[in-house]
């Protein structure tokens, strides 16, 4: 059981609460992760009395459910060679394909945790109290305290369900301490950071990496585009991209804003055309988006 690399708190959470329920029905089912986790899941687990899951150096000949991703270049070294026998996302369908059937669970949610607690109910099963806190931060820290544009009524309502189930009853100051945490890099270096959330693509025959930060205000938001600015440079040599962006974003009280910052010249001219053509839609539909490299 295994989410992306770079873990967030979602692939943590829903790692650990699906392993659980495959457990509970007499599977035997173990999470584990593809990298370090962020302070962010680092908190959430602390509270829920977890121990982290082991790392995965490899996949191969082993059968694999994978949650929150369904992309090779996002997975397990050696998963061509591995037997998937599940996926449970809430992404876009991505480029792993199996020979045999397999359980595949995809839903327009704002977290992966939030499909597995739909399937807990299918079953009539019920998480226990630490499973359900790591559940109930994963959907937190993807739907961003229940205020980002990609929340249902199903995170809703399972963020209502599992806080009870988890004893944390008020969620808000739950997801404010998350949140303090997640915006600590203390300790981190510069490729650490970059790597933290980190996804690649394979877009219009393009070979793009996505890294995803958080910061307080502009001004912290700033010094963090200036550290990544160099490091980014130096990932594109080392992982084979020909762009990379980093995707800065400032959410706390009414405040919702996540800055772009391209990687070169050819990544300025992408992200420019992307405003052009759908900067309607972002200030119409989405949380407000600014490209970091015009602030600095």
């Amino acid at each position: 059981m295994t989410g992306h690399r770079s873990p967030d708190s979602d692939t943590v959470g829903s790692s650990i609460a699906y392993a659980s329920l495959l457990r509970a029905l007499g599977y035997d089912a173990i999470p584990v992760l593809l990298g370090k986790i962020n302070h962010e899941s680092a908190f959430i687990l602390e509270v829920a009395g977890l121990e982290t899951p082991k790392l995965l150096e490899n996949a191969a000949g082993l059968n694999i459910v994978l949650v929150d991703h369904s992309e090779y270049t996002q997975s397990a070294d050696g998963l061509k060679d591995a037997n998937v026998i599940g996926i449970i996302d809430h992404h876009a369908n991505g480029s792993v394909t199996t020979k045999s059937p397999l359980i595949y669970d995809a839903r327009p949610l704002g977290s992966a945790a939030t499909i597995v607690w739909i399937r807990y109910r299918n079953y009539g099963l019920t998480p226990d109290r630490q499973v359900a806190i790591a559940m109930l931060g994963a959907i937190l820290s993807d739907t961003k305290n229940l205020k980002s544009g990609i929340t249902t009524y199903a995170d809703r309502e399972a963020v209502k369900a599992l806080s009870a189930l988890g004893g944390i009853y008020d969620t808000n100051a739950f997801y404010q301490k998350m949140y303090k945490a997640l915006l600590s890099y203390e300790g981190m270096s510069d490729k650490e950071i970059f790597f933290n959330d980190y996804k690649e693509y394979k877009i219009g025959g393009k070979q793009i990496s996505v890294a995803c930060l958080n910061a307080y205000d502009e001004k912290s938001m700033k010094k963090l585009a200036e550290r990544m600015k160099t490091t980014m440079h130096s990932m594109l040599q080392s992982t084979g991209m020909d762009m990379s962006f980093v995707l800065i974003s400032i959410l706390h009280d009414d405040i919702s804003v996540t800055y772009f910052v391209p990687s070169n010249d050819y990544a300025d001219k992408v992200i420019t055309w992307f405003f052009q053509i759908f900067k309607g839609f972002c200030y119409n539909y989405r949380a407000p988006l600014k490209a970091a490299s015009q602030c600095l």
